[in-house]
Order: C-alpha cells, then sequence, then structure tokens
C-alpha cells in the first residue's frame, strides 16, 4: 500500500498556514487550525512491519484512523499494490467492504474493537459474517482455530471480553483482527497501559502472527523498545508530519533528527 500527502486539518486554514509559515507546532495562531497531519507519505509492503514513533499530539493515532477509515482526511491518496484506485475516494460501503476484507485493526482501547457485552464468539464472528462466512460449523471452527493462533482457551469462547483482563482483551482484538486474513494489519498502541509480563505475551502472539501469516503490518508505539523488536522500518513523526524515516536499526543507530535524538537517548 501507497499513502501521500496525507492531510487532515481540523479549521478552515488561511494563506499563512497553508503555505507552512508561522505554525506553531502544529497551529495556525493567526487562524487557530490545527494541522493534525500535514502531508504525511509513505509505503508498506507485503510482509513488512513499518514503525510509526512520536509523541501524543503527534498525529500517529490520526494516521491510523485514516487508513482505517474511522476519519476521513481533508486531502490524500490511498492505493493498495492490487490496484482499485484512490481508496479515500470510495463511497462509505465501499470502504467498509475494503477494510472488511483486506484489512484488520486492533485499538489502544479494546473497547472501541470489541463488544463488551458480546462473547468472545460474536465479536470474532462478527468480521467473519461481513465478509459472507455464514455457515455456522466453519464460524465456530474459525474461531476455535484463532483463539488457539492468540493462545486464548477455546472454552472460554462462550464468555464476554469484559470479564478479560487488558492483555487478553488484546489478544482477543488480534484474533478478530485476523479472522478474514487481512493483507494490512493496523496495531496502534496494543501494549500500552499492560504490565510488563503482559505485554510480553502479546508481543509474542504479534510476532507469531508476523511470521506465520507473512501480513503488512503498521505499528504505532511511543515505545521505542517495542519498536526495535518488531519493525523493519521506521517513521519518526512530530506535530503531525514525518521528520525522519528509514530502516528500523538505522534510525535507532544513527538518527539525523534532533527529536529523534532525543527519543533515542531516552531509550539508552
Amino acid at each position: 500500500m501507497s499513502v501521500n500527502r496525507l492531510t487532515v486539518r481540523y479549521g478552515t486554514g488561511c494563506s499563512d498556514c497553508e503555505n507552512g509559515i508561522g505554525l506553531q507546532k502544529n497551529r495556525c495562531p493567526k487562524c487557530g487550525t490545527i494541522w493534525a497531519l500535514r502531508d504525511a507519505a509513505f509505503s508498506l509492503y507485503q510482509g513488512e512491519v513499518l514503525g510509526v514513533v512520536g509523541e501524543s499530539g503527534s498525529g500517529k493515532s490520526t494516521m491510523m484512523k485514516c487508513i482505517c477509515f474511522d476519519e476521513s482526511p481533508t486531502l490524500g491518496e490511498y492505493t493498495v499494490h492490487t490496484g482499485g484506485g484512490n481508496a479515500f475516494q470510495l463511497s462509505r460501503q465501499s470502504q467498509k467492504q475494503f477494510r472488511n476484507e483486506r484489512m484488520g485493526m486492533v485499538y489502544q482501547n479494546p473497547m472501541l474493537g470489541l463488544k463488551m457485552d458480546y462473547s468472545v464468539t460474536s465479536n470474532i464472528a462478527e468480521n467473519l459474517i461481513a465478509s459472507n462466512c455464514k455457515n455456522v460449523s466453519h464460524l465456530r471452527a474459525r474461531v476455535t482455530e484463532l483463539l488457539e493462533i492468540v493462545e486464548i482457551s477455546p472454552f472460554r469462547m462462550k464468555e464476554k471480553p469484559k470479564y478479560f483482563s487488558g492483555g487478553m482483551q488484546q489478544r482477543v482484538q488480534i484474533a478478530k483482527a485476523i479472522a478474514n486474513n487481512p493483507q494490512i494489519l493496523l496495531l496502534d498502541e496494543v501494549t500500552t497501559g499492560l504490565d510488563l509480563s503482559v505485554q510480553a505475551k502479546v508481543l509474542d502472539v504479534i510476532k507469531k502472527i508476523i511470521r506465520e501469516f507473512n501480513v503488512a503490518v503498521i505499528l504505532v508505539s511511543h515505545d521505542l523498545a517495542v519498536i526495535k523488536m518488531l519493525a523493519d522500518r521506521t517513521v519518526v513523526m512530530l506535530d503531525g508530519e514525518i521528520i525522519e524515516r528509514g530502516l528500523t536499526d538505522q534510525v535507532m543507530e544513527d538518527p539525523q533528527h534532533p527529536y529523534t535524538q532525543q527519543l533515542v537517548h531516552s531509550l539508552l
């Protein structure tokens, strides 16, 4: 997939901020417009993990919301290498189909990705049914298979996620996200707020899925250790813009931008 000129603007904009003049971080003091994203561009290839790192408010989550159609951008192009034109210009129904068939999303907050008062089976089956899988025995078998992949006992498939720990809720989200064998898996701060031992369990599941399914992954995290562990390439965001990009080892060992240098130094 490729994303080009991705821009999200909250406000009408003015001649100054549209030309990048006088912005205070990502806010225009003249007209009050917030530039949540400004001309972001990157590519993602099959089997690759792209890490996205930056502080709160840098535009990471806004970018993910645009890619999974939770938010509409002000401007931008979004194409998948198998064809189909600019996905941002598709109808809402076509975008929903695109997401159901080609993408999986795991949110930082499990409540955004799961229906807490429905069973684990119902949550995972929702994605399968959306892709026209309506055979009950096949649904049950697929849910069992997915739970085993994310290391949750199938005996718990009838339970509600609200009774699960945070780490287990994230693993249910992951199972739901990979149910339709997506081309693209989006992971937004999936280990934030989890205990270290639980983080390790979730990361082990993610590594197994990357290895076995050859899926393309965008991994958003403020934790450079997670990025270093999983990402092949990394982009660094600040104030709505991508300020540095490269192979993860290159970015970690020889950061060029002062902000990236500060981030890497904080890891050491």
